[in-house]
């Protein structure tokens, strides 16, 4: 019987002889940055396949899928950065029956992603079950909010510092990051000061510096202490 259901594969080129690595029919794909993906149709009892990535995260554009007919497959590229996400449409036979009616399984979607540097996936525009049959869209955003409550990020750190010196704290997606520092004097003599940036808005993964500055002796050993550091979405 037709369907649109589909499989993702994904290698590191596209040529004559290029062995594919396949996901499961019907199941997303998390790809690698710039690695060639192919979808193949599960149903060989088809006429037409039109296949299109009608929506992305929302900077992320949409990379040019070409359709091979005779063979009822199509390939693309992932785009050669992290963190992006594709909703990936096949329709078969125009996604009408021979009377011209709607059949609800000849038009199949699934999400195709390539993993932020943090391992997570991003949500497209539209996105319903595309990366998750039963759950939908929800571990993704209770991924994101789990992360928030229990991550921390960043590394305890005692230095050696004449002048200044500073940290980064790098959350991995969007989100306005707020940090808490706590900075001692553990040895030397001296006044010590420290200043945090806050409420940081990133449009993408954004970064947070904490900075200290240690005066009036010649070196003075000083604790960085992250105490707390979060993100809200």
């Amino acid at each position: 019987m037709a369907s649109a259901r589909f499989r993702i594969g994904t290698a590191a080129t596209n040529s004559a002889g290029t062995s594919w690595s396949w996901r499961s029919y019907d199941a997303p794909a998390d790809v690698q940055a710039g690695s060639y993906c192919k979808v193949s149709l599960e149903s060989n009892d088809v006429s037409t396949i039109q296949v299109t990535i009608p929506s992305t995260d929302e900077l992320s554009t949409a990379p040019t899928v070409t359709t091979n007919q005779s063979a009822k497959t199509a390939t693309f590229r992932a785009t050669a950065t992290t963190g992006h996400t594709y909703l990936v449409r096949v329709v078969v036979n125009s996604g009408v029956d021979s009377n011209g009616d709607d059949v609800a399984d000849y038009t199949k979607q699934l999400g195709v992603h390539v993993l932020t540097s943090g391992g997570k996936r991003l949500l497209a525009i539209g996105e319903r079950d595309e990366a998750d049959r039963t759950w939908g869209y929800l571990p993704k955003l209770n991924q994101s909010i789990r992360d928030v409550a229990t991550q921390t990020w960043g590394v305890s750190a005692t230095n050696d510092v004449a002048t200044s010196a500073s940290i980064v704290v790098t959350p991995g997606y969007a989100a306005r990051v707020i940090a808490t520092v706590v900075v001692s004097l553990t040895s030397g003599s001296g006044v010590y000061s420290y200043t945090a940036a806050a409420n940081q808005w990133a449009a993408s993964a954004g970064s947070v510096h904490l900075r200290y500055r240690a005066t009036g002796t010649t070196s003075v050993n000083v604790g960085i202490r992250l105490d707390k550091v979060s993100a809200v979405l």
